[in-house]
């Protein structure tokens, strides 16, 4: 019973693979995307209130330092994302070595 499961399962890899990779993305991307447009976001915003700042010569020191701040996350962020892509390629790869493989086992 388990081994016939398992064939159907493996029989319609395609489909099964299909999902598998779907899955795998999704959960990959979901989060850094969003902080990627939301750090973008952020960072305009302060940018704009440090040229005002700096414009009647307020004490900006602090806007500087969330900007620094937001830079180094951003840049994390982008270096995960580099690493996210490297990990999709390897998904691509095994679904391909999983595709050429025998489908029933015994």
């Amino acid at each position: 019973m388990l081994v016939s499961a398992i064939n159907q399962t493996l029989c319609d890899n395609d489909t099964f693979l299909s999902i598998l990779k779907n899955n795998i993305e999704t959960v990959l991307s979901h989060e850094n995307d969003t902080t990627l447009v939301d750090i973008d976001k952020r960072l305009a915003g302060l940018q704009s209130e440090l040229v005002k700042l700096a414009s009647s010569k307020a004490d900006y020191e602090k806007i500087g330092n969330e900007i620094y701040r937001l830079r180094d996350e951003k840049q994390k962020v982008q270096v995960e994302n580099i690493n996210r892509d490297e990990i999709k390629k390897h998904i691509a790869d095994m679904g391909a070595f999983l595709r050429e493989q025998p489908a029933t086992i015994t």
